[in-house]
């Protein structure tokens, strides 16, 4: 299915966190954390024993990069 994500996702991956977790600061997350909630997306189909810190932190730019969070006043 076109709409599967893995661990090699990282941008989609980001994407999706920043839409499903706008309140949430992407560095304040723990990587144990970070891995729970990529694991929790409905379209991620990667393995969810893998846990390779380097993939987690891109994972965690790319959600920084595409935060939504709320607009400065």
């Amino acid at each position: 299915m076109p709409n599967e994500l893995t661990w090699d996702d990282v941008n989609k991956i980001g994407i999706l966190l920043s839409n499903t977790h706008p309140a949430v600061q992407p560095h304040a997350v723990a990587v144990n954390e970070l891995h729970a909630y990529v694991t929790a997306l409905s379209d991620f189909k990667g393995d969810p024993k893998y846990f390779h810190e380097p993939t987690l932190e891109a994972i965690r730019s790319a959600w920084s990069a595409h935060e939504t969070g709320p607009e400065p006043p």
